[in-house]
């Protein structure tokens, strides 16, 4: 038998602004109250510290993927991976992942709603769903043996009841089309980037499709922020500004 889990999405310190009414990140995970900035989110406080950090770029601490702090000038909101349980015996990191977002856009779409009340899963919804807030999956593949089947169906697991709910299965077939040259390899970069109700997907900086459907942008958000997002969570997820 095989099983998912995920890692908690955090921002390491550095990139994080001194005013609460600036800051936007996402969480996995509750937030530790003893750590000395408390507002952002993290595995544990050993975890989040040993982050490596550089100039302009972040690391995935469980994989030690880089993801640029600007990505098409959105910016880099939260930090995970996505891991495979095989057997329940040895967990293998299938890609790394990193969520982008237009800030002002998400402080402007969402502040009025929520202000710097306690984030919950609603706030994270409307998140996912706005069509106002330009945001970006950047996935770095890690486990050389994936196969493009394998990438593709645990997607489509997810992605298929929704678009099929709202009668848009031809929209899923041609979301698998755009992948049917891929070869995934370790360090292969694919990039969803949805636009009002557009998704842009590129793989190795190579566009291989833009589709039109508001169904399936949330819906591929929702595989990582839902309230059953993938794997076993360790707390709710949330969001900060």
């Amino acid at each position: 038998m095989t099983s998912y889990s995920s890692v908690p999405l955090f921002l390491p310190p550095s990139y994080q602004s001194s005013s609460p009414a600036n800051q936007l990140k996402f969480q996995l995970a509750p937030v530790t109250s003893a750590l000395p900035n408390a507002r952002f989110a993290s595995i544990s406080q050993a975890l989040v510290n040993q982050v490596p950090k550089k100039g302009n770029k972040a690391t995935e601490p469980a994989t030690g993927v880089p993801f640029p702090k600007f990505l098409d000038k959105l910016e880099l909101t939260g930090l995970g991976v996505r891991a495979k349980r095989v057997l329940g015996l040895k967990t293998i990191n299938v890609y790394a992942l990193g969520i982008y977002c237009d800030k002002d856009a998400a402080r402007k779409e969402l502040y009025p709603r929520y202000g710097h009340s306690h984030p919950n899963q609603a706030l994270l919804d409307d998140f996912t769903a706005s069509e106002a807030i330009k945001k970006s999956l950047r996935l770095v593949i890690t486990y050389g043996s994936l196969t493009r089947l394998q990438f593709l169906n645990a997607l489509e697991e997810r992605l298929g009841p929704p678009l099929k709910t709202a009668g848009e299965l031809s929209t899923l077939e041609a979301f698998r089309k755009q992948f049917d040259d891929v070869s995934f390899e370790k360090g292969t970069e694919v990039v969803f980037s949805t636009t009002g109700k557009q998704l842009l997907t590129k793989v190795d900086n190579r566009e291989k499709g833009m589709l039109m459907s508001p169904v399936l942008n949330r819906a591929l958000l929702q595989v990582y922020l839902g309230p059953d997002s993938v794997g076993e969570r360790l707390g709710p997820p949330t969001l900060h500004w």
